[in-house]
């Protein structure tokens, strides 16, 4: 059974023992060994190491994948070219843009807000199936014949506990869904530490950037039940986010 690491760059700044660590990871046997190019106490607050990465790469007798701020495709292509490792992975990235996986086939795709909505409305699909609970078969009798369920939701096993179930997770995409912004119109890339801005196109564009609560909530009960997107409340004053993008 192959076993893999994942490891940060060391507990803090002072503390960045992660070629000994790595070193005693392969040491010990691991097939391969993933590198978040942080250290524990830095959070998000900075950009990632890619050297230390690299020179981990370079270093080891195994594997190792990179990982740290990959958010468009130039930027894969970029690390591994740089680094030699074997593999990257990403989290805040493909959380934010769903469609990055795509884009490393075809290229930076300037995504418009209707095809966002696509990929969203395909997430809440398969949330629904996942989430939803079969109804238990019945087998009938002479005294007590099966009797149909009386709703959708009872038919599809999308009850109220698996909604909520549903829009919790939902709700928490939503706080990263708002958080893409397209390429600049100068050329340049916005970054995972900026909170960049822009000139939304389209007034679906607009609601789609908005981070405020009403924008978050609207947004994922109209996805939630089907609805168009086409009446959003005005923004609000107050904006929460979960506690991994806090920091940066």
């Amino acid at each position: 059974m192959p076993v893999t690491v994942k490891i940060r760059l060391g507990w803090n700044a002072e503390h960045r023992n992660y070629m000994d660590l790595a070193t005693a990871i392969a040491d010990g046997g691991a097939s391969a060994i993933g590198v978040h190019g942080r250290t524990r106490e830095a959070r998000y607050r900075h950009p990632a190491d890619w050297d230390a990465i690299g020179e981990l790469a370079a270093a080891l007798p195994i594997p190792v994948i990179g990982n740290g701020d990959l958010l468009f495709p130039h930027e894969v292509h970029e690390r591994l070219s740089a680094t030699g490792c074997a593999a990257v992975m990403t989290a805040r990235g493909v959380l934010i843009k769903p469609w990055l996986f795509r884009e490393l086939s075809i290229g930076y795709w300037d995504i418009t807000a209707e095809e966002r909505v696509d990929i969203y409305r395909r997430y809440v699909e398969l949330a629904r199936r996942h989430w939803g609970r079969a109804p238990r078969p019945v087998e009938p009798t002479a005294d007590s014949p099966a009797v149909a369920p009386s709703d959708a939701a009872a038919q599809d096993g999308f009850d109220d506990h698996a909604r909520a179930r549903l829009r919790e997770f939902l709700r928490w995409h939503v706080g990263f869904w708002v958080r893409y912004v397209p390429r600049r119109p100068d050329g340049t890339w916005p970054t995972m530490q900026g909170r960049a801005t822009f000139e939304p196109r389209s007034s679906l564009e607009a609601l789609l950037s908005r981070t405020d609560d009403a924008a978050g909530d609207y947004i994922t009960d109209e996805l939630m039940d089907g609805g168009g997107l086409s009446n959003p409340p005005a923004p609000g004053a107050v904006a929460t986010e979960p506690e991994v993008t806090a920091a940066g």
